[in-house]
């Protein structure tokens, strides 16, 4: 889509407007094209599966047992 400088000077609110649902954006002045936007498409966060690291981790046998450091403030 092409757009006249001047238009965009006359109206900034255009710019919203004319950008909803394109992916490029010619901006001319006299007939010339001087700038040109581009639509910067964010990369999409993967999901996460719940239980993919299962049996990754280990604790353990004598976890939950007191520590021996720790034995004068009990």
């Amino acid at each position: 889509m092409k757009i006249e400088l001047r238009r965009i000077e006359d109206s900034p609110n255009i710019l919203a407007e004319l950008t909803n649902g394109i992916d490029e954006l010619i901006i001319t002045k006299n007939e010339q094209p001087i700038y040109k936007l581009t639509k910067i498409n964010q990369p999409t966060a993967k999901r996460r599966i719940r239980g993919s690291a299962k049996g990754l981790i280990t604790m353990g046998k004598d976890f939950d047992e007191p520590l021996t450091e720790f034995a004068e403030y009990m």
